[in-house]
């Protein structure tokens, strides 16, 4: 395999809504979501799909990657009581 045909990877990722409630650990509001949380939303539709088996040697391709570069656009932490949101 060429390796310079696998220099770069994108995922782009399309949320259903326009807020985000993901947390770091400790509470705070996380953004843009995590590396982990993106692989761990891949594995789960690779099951739910019934399609983990076959996609197995890319999930772990990805997964011995080094941390990946995050491009994401601004969020707008809004804090209510008891509940923090992201807009982006």
């Amino acid at each position: 395999m060429d390796r310079a045909m696998i220099a770069h990877f994108g995922l782009t990722t399309r949320f259903l809504d326009s807020v985000f409630h993901g947390r770091r650990d400790g509470g705070e509001a996380e953004w843009p979501p995590s590396p982990l949380r993106a692989f761990q939303a891949l594995v789960a539709a690779a099951a739910a799909t019934r399609r983990l088996e076959e996609t197995y040697p890319a999930l772990r391709w990805l997964e011995r990657r080094a941390p990946p570069i995050l491009i994401a656009p601004a969020g707008i932490i809004s804090v209510k009581p008891g509940q923090a949101v992201i807009f982006y």
